[in-house]
């Protein structure tokens, strides 16, 4: 290399990287860790996994017998201190689907000993899930790296997610994009930060992620306002069920893949489809939800681990703050129903 192209590099490094790279540092540290660690933003979207994964909080549980996994209707339907006949965790995820739920099995398997069971609850994931996994999975940090290349090796292998969207390079740049925050904070945060409601929002938010460690998952709603009528079917959270109901292969491959690897490692696997909130818009919604649950029992029958938790199609309308999730009350009316069988192959000193 001449003297000039030396010249040029050292240039170039000096005048274009080394700047950017300091803009970025900054920006990094001042917008990414100062908003999020001091004024707590990400607990608006509180996720006791992660608190769980990232901390020594685990190390001062006793042996846990049932890991509860599944989508944001199991994280407010399932509180494991009700649970006194066993001790339980919840590491359902907002916006959780078949296969964050396989990838946190696995996480969850290299630090601990295996449970004695593995509960599943969902409303089966619709293909709009898959659309937050990097803002709801990645950028929450549930999952590692680890995870999420075994996630891009399971796609190319397979043809599914996210084989099926996105490149590989598109991928591991959303990935990295999302896990480091870098582009996605500065305006919404800045915005929030000026909101005249910080403060309470704040103590909202950490009250919330409190008492998400305090129940070991378990989501209460009381923090969150009961939606009104007209708000209480969201056209886009709920859109799905006003359509036939129509399968996901990566969704059918994940929960194939727990099934396959809970009994491999002699776990129980429970499994459960909540339901409904009984309310005018339930008729609309009961042929997707029909058509759901064979399909769903058709792939969990037949296998002596897996046991299915019968459940009601439709549930009171009081113990509900939208269509599908559910407030406090419904929890605690809606435990009898797993109660038998969860003391059954679940319970402590069984």
């Amino acid at each position: 290399m001449t003297p000039r192209s030396k010249s040029n590099w050292r240039l170039f490094l000096m005048g274009f990287v080394l700047p950017g790279f300091l803009v970025w540092l900054v920006y990094y540290a001042f917008v990414s860790c100062f908003f999020l660690q001091i004024f707590r933003f990400t607990g608006s979207r509180a996720e006791f996994t992660r608190e769980f994964f990232d901390s020594h909080l685990s190390a001062t549980y006793p042996p846990i017998d049932l890991v509860v996994l599944g989508d944001s209707t199991a994280k407010s339907a399932l509180n494991p201190l009700s649970m006194n006949y066993l001790f339980g965790i919840n590491l359902a995820l907002n916006g959780g689907t078949a296969l964050s739920s396989y990838h946190l099995l696995e996480r969850y398997l290299r630090d601990h000993p295996k449970p004695k069971c593995v509960l599943y609850v969902s409303q089966y994931n619709w293909n709009r899930n898959y659309a937050y996994f990097f803002d709801r999975i990645v950028n929450q940090r549930s999952l590692g790296f680890r995870e999420l290349f075994a996630i891009w090796r399971f796609g190319y292998q397979h043809g599914i997610y996210p084989r099926t969207e996105l490149t590989t390079l598109s991928f591991f740049l959303s990935s990295l994009r999302y896990y480091f925050y870098v582009g996605e904070l500065p305006l919404n945060l800045i915005q929030k930060a000026i909101g005249r409601n910080l403060i309470a929002r704040q103590a909202k938010w950490e009250a919330n992620s409190r008492q998400m460690i305090i129940n070991r998952g378990f989501q209460n709603n009381e923090l969150r306002r009961v939606q009104p009528e007209h708000k209480f079917m969201n056209p886009e959270l709920h859109a799905a069920y006003l359509a036939p109901f129509s399968a996901n292969i990566t969704e059918d491959f994940y929960i194939g893949a727990l099934i396959e690897r809970t009994e491999k490692l002699g776990i129980k696997l429970l499994w459960a489809m909540l339901p409904l909130a009984d309310s005018d818009h339930y008729v609309a919604a009961e042929v997707h939800q029909r058509e759901r649950d064979i399909h769903v029992l058709r792939m969990m029958q037949n296998r002596p681990h897996v046991i299915q938790v019968p459940m009601p199609t439709k549930f009171p309308r009081k113990y509900y703050f939208d269509f599908t999730h559910m407030v406090p009350e419904g929890a605690v009316a809606l435990q009898p129903y797993f109660d038998p069988s969860l003391r059954e192959h679940c319970a402590s000193g069984g």
